[in-house]
């Protein structure tokens, strides 16, 4: 049977959708195979894998269902998804009301079924009209602007996992504002040698990212990145490390607890140290073919001024976690 009148997919919409989509799952997997490709399954992450792994999913499905098309037949409609790859029956029947109806500044013809209500964004539905007209033929009752249920499965679930994440935001900061992090003694500390295996890795801080480090890699140790981390990294002198390739002569001071775990594998790794950053060793003081360049006393000297500075940004991580709380909330929150 051919559909009185059929649904255009919104072409444009349709491929910006998918091509986000395909660039998320791309870096879901990848940090996902970089979380189990080494010798301990590293949890963190996993976790930001599996967790960007789900955004990604609900921010397709959603995308995906705002752009849905319709097919109008005789006596039932043809929802389709996905470029028509997923299609779903709906019976005239099963229509108990229909609405034109503003959400969020955005129009939507709405349908009433006895399960679920079902929304379509004007903009993306080419044959609202000829929707509506099938509709009034069927003597379906139109209340425009009436209550419905105004967030999806979707967007209740991405508000769940939006609070669920406040809670851990919470939790850091306070960690951070009461107790922070302390630095490891001169007597933990234990000196390892090596050569280079290959230039110097400098991540600076961009606008959009404030992380920033310094990692090197030695021949004897390929497996782990020995790293000066944002801590550190404006004691060490930057300039310097261009002068270093492959075959410098490097020698850092790292914890003795990394020395013994990772290194030497004499002492047993706790779950936290196997599963969390376990092919990272901070680096303390660094010295390239006899040349200093991170001091100990500098590293101390800046971390004692971090952790100042830090302090006074901790109504920063309260005020986010508040506000995924509430964002969730809203988000999960029925609007009958």
């Amino acid at each position: 049977m051919k559909p009185v009148s059929k649904g255009i997919f919104d072409v444009k919409a349709q491929a910006g959708i998918s091509f986000v989509a395909a660039v998320f799952v791309a870096i879901c997997w990848f940090m996902i195979q970089s979380a189990v490709s080494v010798r301990y399954i590293q949890i963190d992450n996993l976790i930001a894998g599996s967790l960007i792994s789900i955004l990604c999913l609900l921010g397709s499905v959603a995308g995906f269902d705002e752009c849905k098309a319709v097919d109008i037949y005789e006596n039932h409609l043809q929802l389709k998804w996905v470029w028509g790859l997923i299609r779903r029956r709906l019976p005239a029947t099963d229509i108990e009301l229909f609405s034109k109806t503003n959400i969020d500044k955005k129009d939507y013809l709405i349908l009433r079924t006895p399960k679920r209500d079902i929304r379509f964004l004007s903009s993306f539905t080419s044959n609202e009209q000829e929707l509506i007209e099938t509709l009034r033929s069927w003597k379906i009752r139109r209340k425009d602007n009436t209550g419905f249920n105004q967030r999806s499965v979707t967007e209740k679930v991405f508000g769940v996992i939006l609070m669920g994440l406040s809670l851990p935001v919470l939790i850091f900061t306070c960690k951070l504002c009461v107790e922070p992090d302390a630095a490891v003694t001169r007597k933990e500390l234990a000196t390892v040698s090596g050569i280079l295996k290959m230039r110097p890795d400098i991540k600076k801080s961009t606008a959009k990212s404030s992380s920033q480090y310094i990692s090197f890699t030695l021949r004897e140790y390929p497996e782990f990145k020995f790293e000066i981390g944002s801590v550190g990294y404006d004691a060490t002198k930057i300039s310097a490390l261009a002068e270093f390739n492959y075959g410098a002569k490097a020698s850092f001071r790292i914890p003795l607890r990394d020395l013994a775990t990772k290194i030497q594998q004499t002492a047993e790794p706790t779950f936290l140290e196997k599963h969390f950053n376990w092919t990272t060793i901070p680096v303390y003081d660094a010295v390239l073919n006899s040349r200093q360049v991170l001091a100990l006393d500098d590293y101390y000297t800046e971390k004692r001024l971090r952790h100042d500075s830090e302090k006074k940004w901790c109504f920063v991580g309260i005020a986010v976690s508040v506000l995924f709380f509430w964002g969730g909330l809203k988000l999960f929150r029925q609007e009958l």
